[in-house]
């Protein structure tokens, strides 16, 4: 009897060891496993990034892990089965292409995937609650992608498919030119100069805001363009596709060609002339960036405002600046007519619209621009030292694109202020 029980238990502990237990979410085409099944893990492997599953006690399984929810203890795999169950046969596709999945179930969280036109993904939860994004209402889904990302898809570009991606319910606007459309007004497209500025830092508020770009509504057939020189609304009555991935409105002169999945290309008729405008999908949050460029500046105009609000030169007269930054220059006379013109009256804005070159940002400390109530403008770079500051007129032909302060002056006008307070 003895010699039976020690054998017994050699048998039971050469078995296999559970070190865990996986929820099966999405099984693979030859796989016997059902989605939602929980299965004990014998073996894991990083390198292979697999487990293997226990079906029975005389069968096996291999497993990416990506495809399974794994778990240290068995009940809280029972809780995550059952939270599961509603969409154990739930798969859908994206109608767009470049749809994100997000982070969190919000389209201001951080895109971690970006889905391409007709790719399958497995849906894993919903909230009870539709969301309103932007006009559009529907829900969000929690979602796992074939290279394993999870996260969230707004429910208004998905289609509820079977786990091969076959239909399992019409849907509205099928033809490969709705998709296109919808796809087009279903972002605000960017001017094609936001991205290089984002990137590079340098924001002109003249050209840069959340209200430039092209927008649509497919309910109320219209597209409209807004650039800062101006806008025009384009009411279209239909449309039709002449060739892949272009789209022309008609009753209107609007044609747009999506030539990827970022970057979209408008041509239409202005005062009879043929205009093209080139747009970019910018993920970006445009009024941030306006908040944050707006910051610098008045962080810019502090820094001077802490050392004093007059400006005092025995030579080049007295500015007094105000906390909003508007300027009273008296005794300027000497600077006009080279630097200040002679309608100039002596009041302004200082703005901190300019931006010097790398290759002479080490030298100052920036660069100002002086705007007259007549319109006129003074550009300047400005050191600020222990006793004052110093300023270098720029002319004009000097700036590249406005705000770009390329180099000095080869014989430069150079005005020094000491600070005082009053």
């Amino acid at each position: 009897m003895l010699i039976y029980i020690v054998f017994a238990v050699i048998l039971v502990s050469c078995g296999p060891r559970e070190i865990g237990y996986a929820v099966m979410v999405w099984p693979s085409d030859d796989s016997s496993v059902q989605t939602g099944s929980v299965y004990p893990v014998i073996e894991e492997s990083d390198i292979n990034g697999t487990f293997v599953i226990l079906l029975d006690d005389d069968r096996r399984e291999e497993t990416d892990s990506w495809r399974v929810e794994f778990f240290r203890e068995r009940d809280a795999a029972d809780r995550y089965a059952r939270r599961l169950e509603p969409w154990a046969d739930s798969w859908a596709r994206s109608l767009r292409t470049a749809l994100p999945v997000r982070e969190k179930a919000d389209r201001t969280s951080a895109s971690i995937y970006r889905l391409a036109d007709g790719e399958v993904v497995k849906i894993l939860s919903r909230p009870d609650e539709t969301s309103d994004e932007a006009g559009l209402v529907d829900y969000w889904y929690e979602v796992l992608t074939r290279d394993g990302t999870r996260g969230w898809v707004y429910g208004y570009h998905l289609e509820q498919t079977t786990a091969s991606g076959r239909a399992i319910a019409p849907v509205e606007d099928q033809g490969e030119t709705d998709r296109l459309v919808r796809d087009i007004a279903s972002i605000v497209w960017r001017p094609d100069y936001y991205r290089p500025m984002i990137d590079s830092g340098v924001i002109d508020l003249n050209d840069f805001g959340p209200q430039y770009g092209l927008s649509g509504s497919i309910e109320d057939s219209y597209f409209l363009l807004i650039l800062p020189e101006f806008q025009r609304r384009f009411e279209y009555t239909g449309y039709f596709s002449p060739v892949n991935n272009t789209v022309e409105f008609e009753g209107t002169s609007l044609i747009l060609t999506l030539r990827n999945d970022d970057e979209l290309v408008a041509q239409y008729r202005l005062n009879d002339r043929e205009r093209t405008t080139v747009f970019r999908r910018i993920e970006d949050d445009i009024a941030e960036v306006v908040a944050v460029e707006r910051a610098r500046r008045r962080q810019l105009l502090e820094q001077i405002l802490q050392r004093g609000n007059t400006l005092i030169s025995t030579a080049f007269g007295t500015m007094s600046i105000s906390e909003d930054g508007s300027v009273l220059w008296e005794g300027f006379e000497r600077l006009v007519p080279d630097i200040l013109p002679r309608t100039f009256t002596g009041s302004g804005r200082i703005e901190f619209s300019l931006y010097p070159a790398d290759e002479i940002r080490a030298r100052y400390d920036g660069a100002l621009r002086i705007r007259g109530s007549d319109g006129m403008i003074a550009n300047f770079l400005y050191a600020i030292t222990s006793e004052g500051i110093r300023l270098v007129y720029i002319p004009q032909n000097l700036i590249r694109d406005r705000i770009i302060v390329d180099e000095e002056p080869r014989s430069p006008v150079v005005m020094f202020y000491r600070f005082s307070r009053s």
